[in-house]
């Protein structure tokens, strides 16, 4: 359940999302993680979305209007790692994307290490100003995926 900065915050960028269309990188990182072969169920598993960015939480909507199951958290990725991810990757490993922070990115590669996943996408957006919570850390779309599976236009 979203708390009510997590709601003020999806909504503006709901509201954003209204009157910008996607970005031509934002379309080109959507369909780079939603591809999948013919026949085939798509590559993603899931999208990370980190609600200091009002651009993460738009791609957060675009990916689930996709079908995708997105998991957000706002700064701190302890909460989304005891609550959801620490169980789904004891499972087995999965491909994830996400636009977050660099720092909350570092600490989810981190993690990934131990569980046979690597991330084999990673670009810094160019959004400076746009955190909503008035701090200074670049924001970094990316893609973990298990070592040896990595979607097909990735490097």
């Amino acid at each position: 359940m979203a708390n009510r900065r997590q709601f003020i915050h999806m909504s503006l960028a709901l509201s954003a999302a209204s009157i910008a269309p996607l970005s031509f990188m934002e379309q080109a990182f959507m369909e780079e993680v939603l591809a999948a072969p013919a026949g085939q169920p798509g590559l993603l598993d899931a999208f990370v979305a980190d609600a200091r960015y009002a651009q993460s939480l738009v791609m957060a909507s675009n990916f689930h209007q996709h079908g995708v199951k997105v998991h957000d958290f706002d700064g701190d990725v302890t909460p989304l790692w005891v609550g959801q991810l620490a169980r789904q990757w004891r499972n087995g490993p999965c491909v994830m994307a996400g636009i977050t922070g660099k720092d909350a990115l570092f600490v989810l590669e981190t993690l990934a290490w131990d569980h046979g996943m690597r991330v084999t996408h990673r670009e810094t957006l160019d959004v400076a100003g746009r955190q909503t919570d008035g701090g200074n850390v670049p924001l970094v779309s990316w893609i973990i995926a298990p070592t040896g599976r990595t979607p097909k236009s990735s490097t």
